[in-house]
């Protein structure tokens, strides 16, 4: 400072001379002052020397600035003391506030001091210049005032010149700061770094380094196995044991992970357990927590944890692996590879240790039961008792007693319920369990159930046929298609199950150990076993025995069926196989064979696809198919039926759609396999439009025949011929016909339909055909377009010469002519397709009498040279099959007859009995004489009598109609069909006045009269009396020349006359029953006539016209003349 003695200074001076050394560092004053217990011990030769005279003392000035610092601290804490701050608390912050306020005069002067810490004063700025042992005054600096008076130059250390310093005078060194207030630079502090600067500060080291020592520039990074968690920290933490630090620089220690632990502390790496062993938690501390996870077992051989076996539960640590429930292996299994095999179900193979069975199970994966032990439903096996083979032994009496009562009580089969026997199918499944078979057996073999399975069908139809046989012994026969048609019905109702039991050994599954074992059997290994092979043979046999061979039996029978009704010909075979056909209507009869062919592929379906994602989709397609074909085509007999079908098949795909999502699937192969699958309806939609582009441009350049053939006729000499021959076609050809009365509805489009949409036409022959104009346009137009033409030639057709082809237009009217003219058709034209048809064309022949085969095969030759003849190999072969069958000629139930002297008559009873024939699926027949009448009369139950106008006066009718209504022991149902609208029935007076007359000639006055006479009048009055029962019988109609669908209403409707056939099954059932008695009675009437009784029962007379006839003399003849002649009965 510029003045540094103040007005008291003299008094320290005066103070100073009388203190010596020992009044400071004595004894005296050591122990009064404590001077022994100061943090820094106070040296006490310097202070001797200090006090000394002789030694150059310190300049006055500076002495009196030491002693008044000295004295501002002891102001300053005795005014903190007086306060009542503690001693302790004395320091810092509090001691330099108190500072700054202190005030007082000292030895150097007035002390007090402003708010940066300055002592107020004036202070002198000595500067070196030249001499370094020399200082300069070169200003004043007023601390009151805050500014320097400068009287000379400054020189800076640098040797510059200026009133201000160089920047890098006034710069911290790196490691240092500049404080603040002081602007003074300052070693930087510990777990701190200081850069150095103009404007030098401090900053703490961040979290991973630490700065041990002061005056730091930068910090250091922790170790490895170290760590700084916070800021500004002077040394790092070793990591806690459980944690590791890999880096250098860390702000944390990591947890040691699973698998790895860490034993002391400041760890830089954790020890890993090794061996594929794990720890339960991170931060293992000690080797003895590392242990094998679940899902791994320590394997004893190479002392390391190995992945868990599927099928297999490895529990946390180190001891061995137990099977999950519903998976099996050895116990015995040895090292560390395990075979496990799946089992039938959880219940079977509890999660315990390997090799375990559930109680009283035994074998590879528990699959059989021990000896004398049966199975529950918790998959455990039970001792068998003394009752427990009771149940099998029952059922085994029980059931063959039951199907013996049931055929021989003559329960008809047709009353059996299909839904009983399908109810009784399902439950089966459940019978060899609940029979418990193996305490019969003692042993629980899957080879001997499966036998057993497979012969239980075949023994109860072993039982009916049995049955059948204990029937025909004891005098009560039963038809032998009787007991089929049982059979049949109990493969049918249990197809589904059979086929599936047939192919159970096909039915594998993969093991985990990449085996395969049966799905049913799983302790049996898949084609490498014995059992296997075993089963497979029986497999195979019962294949071959039962669903196979049963399935071909219905296709062949369904294929024959069609021509089977529409013959007439096996319909009495057709009664074994009722179970395939009565319960469906007769236009759906391919519904029962749809059914079995979707149960095989329904049984088919888990062997050939074992992939579940498949399978689901497959089986939905399969329902959903079945379903839209039950819809359109309602094929059951009753309403309820078809409902209680499509609710069903609903319901099973809702359960299908409820049931998908819970399969266990493999994602992997379920994403693969479902693309896969999904792809093909893709695919199919791309196909299905490119083959409807493709047939709609190939139909648009190709000319398409709507008609495959066009009958040409007149309709009064062909009409009903025409129809018969499109009844016949339609055996043999699925192609359209053209028959006007069917399908032509305006008569402007007759001829186009010929020339653009008919591909053949054929012409029918008759005697007034070529005099009609339509027909002769018809005719013109085929030969002017070239369509393919055949004539066939009737009876009584002559050839036309040319004077007679001449005659014909002039027998039109000049309306008719125009009208061919209108449509382009010119009489020279008309000419000359007429001599192309009667000489350039090859003409068929055909008949119009006798039995309808000829007919048949005229038609059938006629479709091949319109080349349309598409089903002509199996026509052929059951044409050949009907001319040799060994089977018993058909019978009709149902007789048909009319006038058989005109050929249109006869044609349309042909056509009344095959639709007839066709909707009933009952034997028709159409009798053409009284020998016929007398064959087929015994058998059959309804005669149906065709009315047209002038039939009474026939004799040959009149005489027919007299042999069947002949007194009999069974009486015909007579139904009268009016098929001619001028027909009347005759006056009930006029009958009894006939009949008068010709009782009159038989019991006359004139008794001369012959026997013959009598004879012939008695024949005369029977007739009379026939004729008298139809005219007491409601006629229904029959237009023969009516279209198809008119005409098919008529026969449903005169069908629902016929009652006893409203359940053609049950019908056939007492028919066949029927039989048997009059086969009796023949056999009976025939030992009769061989011993010559028979020769005085009749007499030979001369009926009218000289035609012969046999009269009943007593009612024996009506017996007698159910001997068939072979040589003129036939069936149609």
């Amino acid at each position: 400072m510029a003045a540094t003695i103040g007005p008291k200074f003299p008094e320290l001076l005066q103070m100073w001379s009388r203190l010596g050394p020992d009044d400071i560092v004595g004894a005296e004053a050591v122990q009064r002052y404590s001077l022994d217990r100061m943090r820094i011990p106070l040296d006490s030769e310097d202070l001797v020397n200090l006090m000394s005279h002789e030694t150059p003392g310190i300049p006055s000035g500076w002495s009196a600035l030491a002693f008044d610092a000295l004295y501002t601290f002891l102001v300053a804490i005795n005014q903190l003391l007086h306060k009542g701050v503690h001693r302790t608390e004395i320091r810092g912050e509090v001691l330099l506030q108190e500072l700054r306020r202190t005030s007082f005069t000292g030895i150097s002067g007035s002390v007090s001091f402003n708010e940066n810490g300055d002592r107020l004063g004036a202070y002198e700025l000595l500067n070196v210049q030249g001499d370094p042992r020399e200082t300069v005054r070169v200003a004043e600096f007023s601390a009151s005032t805050s500014e320097f008076f400068f009287e000379k130059p400054l020189v800076w250390m640098d040797g510059l010149m200026g009133a201000t310093p160089p920047a890098h005078l006034y710069s911290c060194d790196p490691g240092f700061y500049k404080e603040e207030q002081s602007k003074q630079c300052k070693a930087c502090p510990k777990g701190m770094k200081c850069l150095g600067g103009f404007n030098a500060t401090s900053t703490a080291c961040p979290r991973g380094t630490f700065a041990r020592d002061t005056g730091q520039s930068a910090c250091v990074p922790c170790a490895k196995g170290f760590f700084a968690p916070d800021t500004g920290l002077s040394e790092c933490s070793p990591c806690l044991p459980g944690y590791e630090a890999p880096d250098e620089g860390l702000e944390a220690c990591s947890r040691c992970g699973i698998g790895w632990y860490s034993a002391p502390s400041g760890q830089a790496r954790c020890s890993s357990c090794g061996r594929g062993q794990i720890t339960r938690e991170s931060g293992a501390v000690n080797e003895s927590e590392c242990l094998c996870g679940s899902g791994s077992f320590m394997c004893g051989e190479t002392l390391s944890c190995e992945s868990c076996f599927e099928g297999l539960f490895c529990q946390e640590g180190l001891g061995p692996p137990v099977q999950l429930a519903g998976f099996w292996t050895k116990d015995a299994s040895t090292g560390c590879d395990f075979s496990v095999l799946r089992c039938r179900n959880a219940r079977e193979c509890p999660q315990a240790a390997l090799g375990t069975c559930a109680d009283g199970r035994e074998g590879i994966a528990c699959n059989n039961c021990k000896a004398r032990h049966y199975p529950r439903e918790n998959g455990t096996c039970l001792p068998c008792g003394e009752t427990d083979a009771l149940p099998g032994v029952i059922a085994f009496v029980a059931i063959p007693i039951a199907l013996l009562l049931l055929n021989m009580l003559r329960v008809e089969p047709s009353q059996v319920s299909f839904n009983l026997l399908t109810a009784a199918a399902v439950s089966s499944q459940l019978l060899v369990d609940f029979i418990r078979i193996t305490c019969i057996y003692g042993t629980d073999s899957p080879v001997l159930k499966f036998a057993s399975r497979l012969l239980a069908c075949p023994l109860a139809c072993a039982c009916l046929l049995v049955s059948w046989c204990l029937s025909k012994m004891l005098g009560r026969p039963k038809p032998l298609d009787t007991v089929l048609n049982l059979c049949g019905l109990l493969i049918f109702a249990f197809y589904l199950s059979i086929a599936l039991a047939t192919l159970v050994p096909f039915q594998c599954a993969p093991n985990p150990d990449q085996t395969a074992s049966m799905v049913s059997d799983p302790g049996i290994a898949c084609y490498s076993s014995d059992e296997h092979a075993a089963l497979l043979a029986l497999a195979v046999c019962g294949l071959l025995s039962q669903p196979l061979a049963f399935l071909a039996v219905a296709t062949y029978a369904t294929i024959m069926y069609p021509w089977r009704v529409g013959s007439g010909r096996g319909l009495r075979l057709m009664n074994r196989y009722r179970f395939l056909f009565h319960r469906f209507k007769p236009e759906r009869y391919k519904h029962g064979l749809f059914l079995l062919y979707r149960n095989s592929i329904v049984a088919l379906l888990p062997v050939a696809v074992d992939v579940p994602e498949i399978q689901v989709p497959v089986m939905g397609t399969i329902l959903l198919a079945s379903l839209a074909l039950q819809a359109r085509t309602f094929p059951w007999r009753t309403e309820q039926a078809n409902h209680v079908d499509l609710a069903l098949t609903g319901l099973l795909i809702i359960v299908l759609l409820g049931a998908a999502p819970l399969l266990k699937l493999d994602e992997t192969e379920s994403v693969l396999s479902l693309g896969i699958f999904l792809c093909i309806p893709v695919v199919m939609i791309l196909v299905v439009a490119l083959l409807a582009l493709l047939r709609a441009i190939v139909n648009h350049f190709r000319k398409r025949c709507q008609y495959g053939i066009f009958l040409c006729h007149h309709k009064g000499g062909a009409g009903s011929l025409c129809r018969l021959m499109k009844l016949l076609i339609a055996r043999h050809s699925p192609i359209r016909v053209f028959l006007d009365c069917d399908q032509l509805e305006n008569l402007d489009y007759l001829f186009d339909i010929v020339r653009t949409e008919t591909k053949s036409v054929v012409v029918v022959l008759t005697t007034n055909l070529l005099s009609r104009s339509w027909c002769a346009g018809e005719i013109t137009t085929a030969w002017k377009n070239n369509i393919t033409t055949v004539p066939l030639k009737c009876d009584g057709f002559k050839l036309l010469n040319e004077e007679a082809l001449k005659l014909i237009p002039t027998m039109w009217t000049p309306q008719q002519k125009q009208v061919l003219a209108n449509y382009g058709v010119a009489l020279g034209d008309v000419m000359s397709a007429y001599v192309w048809l009667q000489h350039n064309l090859a003409h068929l022949q055909m008949p119009r009498s006798g039995p309808v085969w000829p007919r048949e095969e005229v038609v059938r030759e006629m479709l091949g040279r319109c080349g349309v003849l598409s089903i002509g190999r199996r026509t052929a072969y059951m044409l050949q099959a009907s001319s040799r069958s060994s089977l018993a000629q058909a019978r009709a139930r149902i007789l048909i007859m009319s006038s058989v002297s005109d050929p249109e008559i006869m044609s349309s009873c042909e056509v009344l009995q095959l639709m007839l024939q066709g909707h009933l699926r009952v034997e028709c027949a159409v009798v053409h004489g009284r020998r016929q009448m007398s064959s087929w009369k015994p058998f059959a139950y309804y005669l149906v009598v065709v009315l047209f106008r002038g039939i009474l006066n026939d004799y040959r009718f009149r005489r027919t109609l007299a042999q069947a209504l002949a007194p009999s022991k069974r009486t015909l149902e007579v139904l009268t069909l009016i098929a001619d609208p001028q027909f009347e029935f005759p006056n009930l007076a006029e009958l009894e006045e006939e009949e008068e007359e010709v009782y009159d000639a038989a019991t006359g006055s004139d008794r001369t009269a012959t026997a013959t006479d009598s004879e012939q009048a008695a024949f005369r009055q029977q007739q009379v009396q026939a004729l008298r029962s139809l005219v007491t019988v409601l006629a229904l109609p029959f237009s023969p020349l009516a279209s198809e669908g008119l005409q098919q209403k008529q026969v449903a409707e005169i069908a629902g006359r016929m009652h006893r056939y409203k359940d053609p099954a049950a019908a056939a059932w007492r028919d066949e029953a029927d039989d048997k008695l009059t086969e009796a009675s023949l056999q009976d009437v025939a030992g009769v006539g061989r011993r010559g009784s028979m020769a005085s029962c009749y007499s030979q007379v001369t009926a009218p016209d000289g035609a012969e006839s046999i009269v009943p003399i007593a009612s024996i003849e009506s017996i007698r003349s159910m001997q068939p002649n072979p040589d003129q009965s036939f069936s149609v």
